[in-house]
């Protein structure tokens, strides 16, 4: 089973181990993130969140990792997923996630005993499109171009700028769901568009449409050599000498 989810929720506990503890969950993704997402935004940033816990779940749960390892990590990141969800949002995360610094050693030499490289770079790929992204933003705010169309461009490419820059946590599933999201808004609002504004905007949505051959670059070094978390039954039982990690 791919590692990935797994590798995203080890940063998004990381994330949570350094946070001020008073503040709550949407104060803390305003934070991560720059504040730079509107309302609709980070509720999509809240929903990556949860969705990465869940499919680490589903990963640990169909490992070759003992029970006990497998109960501990679940339980922290069911926690982390009430803490994102809906109801969750307006409440500081320690109410609802516990042993987070446990839980960030177990996966830690989890995934290092599984030879996965927990600390890798982001690929160069990623943090120069993420700052393509950023400029067209700024390029995109052009009076000639239909404000519906300006508006949409940029909310967008503002998420997906910020998704990019937090690719290890998120994972790459957001970002492509956003840019083919962003396409199909874009392509919409286009349709009803004067062709002054369809001219004027021609040249970034061809930057936008152009993006799909890097995105798929980037998609092949993300997955190429990718390690296989059942390949951790291996340290099974050093994980298992060592504990599932219970400290807060």
């Amino acid at each position: 089973m791919d590692n990935q989810s797994v590798s995203n929720v080890l940063g998004i506990l990381r994330l949570l181990a350094k946070a001020n503890p008073n503040h709550t969950a949407t104060q803390l993704i305003k934070e991560w993130t720059g504040g730079t997402l509107n309302e609709a935004a980070l509720l999509k940033v809240a929903a990556y969140l949860c969705e990465q816990c869940g499919e680490a779940v589903a990963v640990l749960g169909h490992s070759n990792l003992p029970d006990e390892v497998v109960v501990g990590l679940s339980e922290t990141l069911a926690g982390v997923q009430r803490a994102f969800s809906l109801d969750g949002l307006q409440a500081q995360p320690r109410q609802f996630v516990k042993h987070v610094t446990g839980s960030i050693s177990t996966l830690g030499m989890l995934l290092t005993f599984a030879q996965i490289d927990i600390e890798e770079a982001i690929p160069t790929e990623v943090a120069d499109l993420a700052k393509e992204i950023e400029d067209l933003v700024v390029e995109f705010n052009n009076a000639d171009i239909d404000p519906l169309v300006r508006s949409i461009a940029q909310q967008h490419l503002q998420t997906l700028a910020t998704l990019l820059r937090h690719i290890k946590i998120f994972g790459l599933e957001a970002a492509l769901a956003t840019y083919f999201e962003l396409l199909a808004r874009l392509r919409r609002a286009e349709s009803s568009s004067t062709p002054e504004s369809k001219k004027a905007a021609k040249p970034f949505t061809d930057r936008i449409k152009g993006w799909a051959d890097v995105f798929e670059s980037i998609d092949k070094i993300f997955n190429t050599g990718a390690r296989m978390l059942g390949r951790a039954k291996v340290v099974a039982g050093l994980i298992t000498y060592f504990g599932p990690g219970s400290s807060s």
